[in-house]
């Protein structure tokens, strides 16, 4: 959950340092720049990316929540009069449920049928993504379908709302998160909550036809304790934006081997690996290199 500290740290020391190293090189932007960042349970920060656009499905909630028009904020952007306009916000908690196709993320299915899609909302909206036309009907044509985003003035109801309305939308194979919004509702709770990485509470299939299948709990885990699991050979599965991802010790060649086989990746297809210096990434590299 961003509080005001760390929206004042990350302003302070991501932000305006690419803003001033910028200024100082010359370089003119007029656009949308777009931090991905990591942020630690003790407020740490680690900047993975920048992106020259705005982000999915992050900006969905920001744009409910935007009073002002839009495009008269980027024509002043574009004129260089940006100082002479000021955006005006809800003041409402906004949260956003991404509805993925099926075989999200590998390999998206298209063409499926979406039905029950509501015409009208108060305080709440579903933007479309992967979605077209087909002989008169709305059906699939992406990973990320839809975006449903609503408003309430505490998370709790924002949450509640955006997934009953997304509950109420069909389409053959469509699956979600259902902890969207957990972390700032634990902070509610409690001003020191101590929490590790949820599990969604489901048991998902995962390679069919009799393959092994995974299991995902929603739990609390130690860091101790999922080092050990790791280090057994295990596999643990983390919310991304939108669905859920496998990991696994890199050095554990069986266990990266099993993840390939779940994920239906052939080997040749590489997975990601995150290491503490160049020298371990190097050695990792080097034990799979056949």
């Amino acid at each position: 959950m961003v509080t005001p500290t760390i929206h004042a740290k990350v302003l302070r020391e991501v932000i305006q340092p690419v803003m001033r190293g910028m200024e100082s090189e010359g370089i003119v932007y007029t656009g949308f720049l777009y931090a991905g960042l990591m942020i630690s349970p003790d407020g740490g920060l680690k900047v993975l990316e920048f992106n020259c656009r705005m982000g999915d499905p992050e900006t969905q909630p920001i744009m409910l929540r935007l009073k002002s028009d839009l495009a008269a904020i980027v024509e002043h952007a574009v004129n260089g009069t940006l100082d002479k306009v000021e955006a005006e916000w809800d003041r409402r908690t906004a949260l956003g449920v991404v509805m993925a196709a099926a075989n999200y993320p590998d390999t998206p299915r298209k063409g499926d049928v979406i039905t029950r899609l509501p015409k009208k909302l108060e305080d709440a909206h579903v933007f479309h993504a992967g979605t077209t036309m087909q002989d008169g009907k709305v059906v699939t044509s992406g990973g990320r379908v839809l975006c449903v985003v609503a408003l309430g003035d505490m998370v709790k109801q924002a949450q509640n709302r955006a997934y009953e309305i997304a509950d109420t939308i069909h389409f053959d194979g469509c699956q979600m998160r259902r902890d969207i919004g957990y972390r700032a509702i634990v902070a509610n709770k409690s001003s020191s909550p101590r929490y590790a990485h949820p599990l969604r509470a489901c048991r998902r299939g995962i390679g069919g036809e009799g393959n092994e299948r995974v299991s995902m709990y929603r739990s609390i885990l130690s860091a101790r304790s999922i080092a050990a699991h790791l280090k057994r050979g295990g596999l643990v599965a983390y919310p991304t934006e939108s669905c859920y991802g496998l990991g696994c010790d890199p050095a554990n060649r069986l266990a990266v081997l099993r993840i390939l086989k779940l994920k239906r990746r052939p080997q040749r297809k590489g997975l990601i690996s995150s290491h503490r210096t160049t020298i371990r990434s190097h050695a990792m590299c080097n034990a799979h290199a056949d």
